[in-house]
């Protein structure tokens, strides 16, 4: 155990690894403050999906016995957890027409949460070859 005490504060110590880091999480602050806009939109989309299905669960599953949507703020829960792929399971749709609300939730879900990949990971790749092309640069120089 000692020697591997030894090898991680080798590895951290080094000026190295640490201007490394640094360097990655510049990249990493400048590609979210790049994304800002298309995180707010993926916020916005993710926010009126969430709405539109709760309440639309919420009033497929009023007339449902055994519903375990009881309210509003139960169906905005299970709008997230379902949008967000979490899916824990504690509340479910038992009617036909809460089902199908679910599938197209599950599957709305699945497409708002690819909005912003490929806007970040753009970014990411825009200030992550421009701060390898500058290292290389320095480095020959």
């Amino acid at each position: 155990m000692r020697s591997l005490h030894v090898d991680l504060d080798q590895l951290f110590s080094s000026d190295h690894h640490i201007c490394c880091m640094l360097s990655i999480m510049q990249v990493l602050i400048m590609t979210f403050k790049a994304s800002v806009e298309g995180l707010s939109m993926f916020l916005v989309a993710l926010t009126v999906s969430m709405l539109v299905y709760s309440s639309a669960l919420y009033y497929a599953e009023a007339s449902v016995p055994d519903s375990q949507i009881e309210s509003i703020p139960d169906a905005f829960w299970w709008a997230i957890i379902t949008m967000t792929t979490v899916g824990y399971g504690d509340k479910v749709p038992k009617g036909a027409l809460g089902r199908i609300i679910g599938a197209a939730c599950a599957i709305s879900g699945i497409l708002t949460l690819a909005i912003p990949v490929p806007i970040i990971a753009g970014h990411f790749n825009r200030f992550y070859s421009h701060r390898t092309g500058r290292s290389r640069l320095q480095i020959v120089h």
